[in-house]
């Protein structure tokens, strides 16, 4: 997969991003996981409301904890309401 991510970044507009690795979708159609071109997998842990509980990376170092973000919580709308950031990324 190759292309161009877009997203909101905090009050700061639409940021775009060129994007190439693999996608990896469940059977509900979800974005299970995604290997970068360096090939660290990134791991979506997805609830049985389709939405992402926690990402972790396939890097384990000392300094590369593997949890990313754990404890993702929404609203009742969908809106992310909350989550425990380990790292900065």
């Amino acid at each position: 997969m190759s292309g161009t991510l877009s997203y909101r970044t905090r009050g700061k507009g639409v940021r775009e991003e060129r994007v190439s690795g693999t996608l990896s979708y469940d059977l509900a159609g979800d974005i299970a996981s995604y290997v970068t071109p360096l090939g660290v997998t990134i791991t979506h842990a997805i609830t049985a409301a389709q939405r992402v509980s926690g990402i972790t990376s396939s890097l384990n170092t000392s300094t590369n904890p593997p949890t990313l973000v754990q404890n993702m919580t929404y609203t009742a709308w969908g809106a992310l309401s909350g989550e425990k950031g380990v790292r900065n990324v």
